[in-house]
């Protein structure tokens, strides 16, 4: 799995735990209900200032979409 794709996944993740359609994503940041959706298929790049704007929609930290928890976790055991 790329990088986007997991940010994807993760974003997709966030959003339908608030109970946001892509639609409500869209509006809150101010773009296309498109971006939503390419965003988190993984198939379009997004800019840090992007997914900060993502992160406070969602009341996260612009960081949770990108740490992979796994490599922290192997982090741990080394």
């Amino acid at each position: 799995m790329s990088l986007y794709e997991r940010v994807g996944w993760k974003i997709r993740s966030a959003r339908r735990a608030k109970g946001y359609t892509q639609k409500d994503l869209a509006k809150k940041i101010g773009c296309s209900v498109s971006m939503i959706g390419g965003v988190e298929t993984g198939t379009r790049r997004i800019t840090l200032a992007f997914l900060d704007k993502v992160a406070t929609a969602l009341d996260k930290d612009a960081m949770y979409f990108i740490v992979n928890r796994d490599t922290r976790e192997e982090r741990k055991r080394i």
